[in-house]
């Protein structure tokens, strides 16, 4: 390990340019993965939270967990009957999230 050393620092004291470029080009390496990764990121962010065209139109969203067919089809049967005469149009929802081999994707 003593002569590595010495064999490095002789290289150094020699070459010294030649070392700071080689920890330079490393460290723009680097920094270079890791803002591609941020900006990539972001970009997703910012894709998720953009509305997405199915739901351009809709005024209210109504949203329940363990919300079954049975539950739309008798909300449905009560606005056609008249029960919600300010609402003009019904359509049923499912969303969620599938993980693809090549990442997750929004599925509807």
């Amino acid at each position: 390990m003593k002569l590595l050393t010495r064999s490095q620092l002789r290289f150094f004291s020699f070459a010294p340019f030649s070392t700071l470029t080689v920890w330079l080009g490393i460290t723009l390496a680097v920094a270079s993965i890791v803002a591609v990764h941020q900006i990539s990121q972001r970009v997703v962010n910012s894709l998720e939270a953009v509305t997405p065209a199915y739901l351009e139109d809709v005024t209210h969203l109504l949203t329940r967990t363990e919300l079954s067919m049975g539950d739309y089809f008798e909300l449905r049967a009560a606005w056609r009957a008249g029960a919600l005469p300010e609402v003009r149009f019904l359509s049923p929802l499912v969303e969620g999230r599938a993980i693809a081999p090549d990442g997750a994707r929004r599925v509807v």
